[in-house]
């Protein structure tokens, strides 16, 4: 299963023993879109800046920044010496036994709150990178319940590779297998999957999850422990509905994304039903191929950029019992300013397994994509990126692409694209892998 599609800013974060007082005045909390540079060594000082929007406010108050939700850990500032309502820049201080790895830095104002916390890396010379992680996905959807049987969750990220990672789970009660971590790389991307387990003695609710490796400590994630669900049964006749993949889709406009439902009891022929909402209208279900229908519906869908909704509810409809599941919630964010997005490629691609195939893509902030810039689909290599001659760079580029045996197919998983630049990330956009060809 790939991890790619998991990274849509799904995974939760924490700010641990931090209590912010927070005045509602007249708009939105402070958001950090950039953090440049977003690492630096031991034992030097250097400047960083940070661009966002809504640092200061029109009520008052100057933004002030958390370091590491106020623990001490190494990394301090000089602020502010110079703060706009987008832009602040600093001097970051980072002692010489400052902890390797992820610290996080928030923007706080006193009258809208604060911002999500962004991430910093703290390395040394001639150390291995310091790992990041970018999602913990749990692979079923089966809640993590206290005295249950474990649940296989995919940790994501950055630098575990040959790094020897290690698992640190906050709060009493849950394990995993120990030994060596089995650890693989899809472009740059490295992913493991690991059995946990939660005793009887498992407190519910949230708990704070990190990767340890040779580069230091990563930034805290975290898992859910459910204690509201039964450790045992079936859900019975009726549809269940127990994961969406991806979590999240953006507000995109003209291109569509591939969303994956799982569950039970969907039948053979199963419908997405969409509450009303004024964002996402309708989600098209796709013919599975090896897929079990009645526990597998992947669809298509697309999202209003003018919707103001930031969620809707999804259900599963099997036409055969005239049933319909339980709603789950599928987000929908806005697009990041400065980051690449997709609005088409050339429709003429059917690619299978195993086979190679010409595209062009058409968009904005497209300029930087190179060969590594592609993510999202195991088993696919790209090459040969070039601007399209007569167009500006930022708007098109082609592209050649190998598809190995492993692809997975369309109808069996939702295989969707993503690109990044120094900029940022795209949204998830759809691209269709054909089943393999019959044998003659």
């Amino acid at each position: 299963m790939s991890p790619w599609r998991k990274l849509m800013r799904s995974a939760q974060f924490l700010l641990p023993n931090v209590i912010f007082a927070v005045v509602t005045c007249c708009q939105h909390g402070p958001v950090i879109y950039s953090v440049t540079p977003n690492f630096g060594s031991q034992g030097t000082d250097f400047i960083v800046n940070l661009v966002g929007n809504d640092f200061s406010t029109a009520c008052g108050g100057d933004p002030i920044l958390v370091i590491d939700g106020s623990r001490i850990e190494g990394v301090s500032a000089d602020f502010p010496s110079h703060s706009t309502e987008t832009e602040i820049t600093c001097t970051l201080h980072i002692a010489p036994n400052a902890r390797l790895g992820a610290h996080t830095i928030v923007v706080q104002n006193a009258y809208s709150g604060m911002s999500d916390p962004f991430t910093f890396l703290v390395t040394c010379p001639g150390c291995p990178p310091p790992p990041e992680l970018l999602n913990v996905y749990n692979q079923s959807g089966l809640p993590l319940i206290p005295g249950g049987p474990p649940v296989t969750f995919e940790f994501i990220g950055t630098n575990f590779l040959n790094n020897n990672p290690q698992v640190q789970i906050d709060g009493p009660g849950i394990s995993f297998p120990s030994g060596n971590i089995i650890v693989q790389d899809v472009g740059g991307i490295d992913y493991f999957d690991l059995p946990i387990t939660a005793d009887a003695s498992a407190t519910s609710g949230l708990h704070n999850v990190r990767v340890t490796t040779d580069g230091g400590t990563s930034n805290d994630l975290a898992l859910t422990v459910d204690a509201s669900q039964p450790p045992s049964g079936t859900p019975g006749p009726t549809p269940y509905l127990s994961g969406i993949t991806p979590r999240h889709i953006s507000k995109s406009g003209l291109w569509g994304v591939w969303v994956k439902f799982q569950g039970t009891g969907f039948g053979c022929c199963p419908q997405i039903i969409v509450d009303s909402n004024n964002t996402v209208q309708q989600i098209e279900a796709w013919p599975t191929n090896q897929a079990n229908p009645d526990e597998v519906v992947v669809g298509l869908t697309s999202a209003d950029p003018a919707g103001t909704d930031t969620s809707v509810t999804v259900r599963i409809f099997n036409p055969l019992t005239n049933q319909t599941s339980d709603g789950q919630i599928l987000f929908v964010d806005d697009l990041v300013p400065g980051a690449p997005v997709v609005t088409s490629y050339t429709q003429s691609i059917e690619l299978p397994p195993d086979a190679d195939a010409d595209f062009t893509i058409f968009g904005q902030n497209l300029l930087g994509v190179t060969e590594q810039s592609f993510s999202g689909i195991p088993g696919l290599t790209f090459s040969n990126v070039q601007p399209v001659a007569g167009n500006p760079p930022d708007r098109v580029f082609s592209c050649h692409v190998h598809a190995d045996a492993t692809t997975p197919v369309t109808g069996d998983e939702a295989t969707n694209l993503i690109i990044t630049t120094t900029n940022g990330q795209s949204h998830p956009f759809s691209f269709e892998i054909y089943p393999p060809p019959l044998p003659p």
